[in-house]
């Protein structure tokens, strides 16, 4: 008798196990509304790069070709170019802004692009868009016995003008970042003066059309390579350490692990968040792979699928990779709402804000392919 109810337990268990594994199957969505655009896939040649702008992307390299957000060819829509294969070299794009051949800047949220300003004597490698600014980032050539050394200077939108930043100009520039509720720029550099490296950030106002410095921050014999705003509170990431400092130089909070350099960091709607691949500690022996950072400085510990990468927001929430075929679709706890499995194998996603029907993924060949979640394409 007594090994009759065991086993009645047993396969009790067992039942009850199989159907929160059928439960937890069907409470996610299947790809059913992703589909395959139909042309064939796009070949990137080595060293290409993806560029979205409003009315579709740029793949760039040694040339540049122009395509609808569906992937059909489109005609160059930078001025006096109409072809569909374009001499132009596209060096640095963000949403709304282009870095030309290392001379222009174009204006890319209508058609064709605006050009807005023209470098005269030096080379452009990079830009930054910071509100009513951009930064631009030039190869200084005054520099004796180096090579590669890259200045920035502030271009101001409104007044069509650039200018040298001369606090910074005897240390390297590192990173930039803007917070639009307090309007104010923050720029990341490194002192190479004494023997240990120090990090310096320099915190500007900018109101009536000037930028005023009004605090400053020194991360003595500490290095770091990302800055982050929020309005009233400045990160700083390293390879082992992230610091949250408030505006007048005084720490708030900060977390130090090894693992921190492999992170991958989104913007989202209340400040910032951090994913690891796999979970990490900050010595308190509580383990977490997401540490969420919120608009007033505080921050959250979270659990997300391990081993994600690509990982970028998405709707309400986030998108990402797992085992190079399947794109897993999260809300904003983690939690899966979508598993989509793709039949190539896939190293890279793309999402751009623009075009939140299409979904961009390049396989091991190197070759773009382009998924719909629209239902319209069904």
């Amino acid at each position: 008798m007594k090994g009759k109810g065991l086993f009645r337990l047993l396969a009790l268990a067992f039942m009850i196990a199989i159907a929160v594994v059928i439960y937890k199957y069907y409470s996610i969505n299947t790809a059913e509304t992703m589909v395959h655009i139909s042309h064939e896939p796009i070949l990137l040649n080595k060293g290409d790069k993806i560029h979205f702008f409003k009315e579709g992307f740029a793949i760039s390299g040694s040339s540049t070709r122009f395509y609808r957000p569906n992937g059909t060819a489109m005609s160059s829509p930078i001025p006096e170019q109409a072809d569909t294969i374009d001499q132009h070299i596209i060096n640095m794009s963000t949403p709304n802004f282009m870095l030309i051949n290392g001379k222009s800047v174009y204006r890319t949220s209508s058609i064709p692009f605006e050009k807005l300003y023209e470098l005269e004597d030096s080379s452009g490698h990079g830009i930054k868009e910071l509100g009513n600014y951009l930064i631009i980032l030039i190869e200084d050539t005054l520099v004796e016995n180096t090579t590669g050394v890259l200045v920035p200077k502030l271009y101001d939108l409104k007044q069509n003008a650039i200018s040298d930043i001369k606090d910074i100009e005897s240390l390297y520039y590192m990173d930039s970042a803007f917070d639009s509720e307090s309007n104010c720029i923050s720029i990341l550099t490194l002192s190479l003066d004494s023997p240990f490296p120090s990090s310096k950030v320099f915190n500007y106002t900018n109101e009536n059309g000037e930028t005023a410095l009004f605090s400053f921050i020194s991360a003595d014999k500490k290095s770091f390579f990302k800055i982050l705003r929020i309005p009233y509170h400045v990160i700083l990431v390293g390879s082992d350490e992230i610091i949250c400092y408030n505006i007048d130089g005084t720490i708030q909070w900060s977390i130090e692990n090894k693992k921190i350099k492999n992170c991958t960091i989104l913007e989202t709607n209340s400040g910032f968040m951090f994913y690891f691949p796999q979970p990490i500690d900050s010595n308190d022996g509580v383990f977490f792979n997401v540490l969420e950072i919120n608009s007033d400085g505080t921050y959250n510990k979270l659990d997300f699928p391990e081993n994600l990468y690509d990982l970028q927001p998405f709707e309400n929430g986030f998108i990402g990779l797992r085992y190079g075929r399947n794109v897993l679709v999260l809300n904003r706890s983690g939690s899966i709402k979508q598993e989509y499995y793709v039949p190539e194998d896939i190293v890279s996603l793309y999402h751009s804000e623009y075009h939140r029907d299409y979904i961009y993924l390049v396989d091991r060949d190197n070759q773009l392919h382009i998924y719909s979640i629209s239902k319209e394409d069904l």
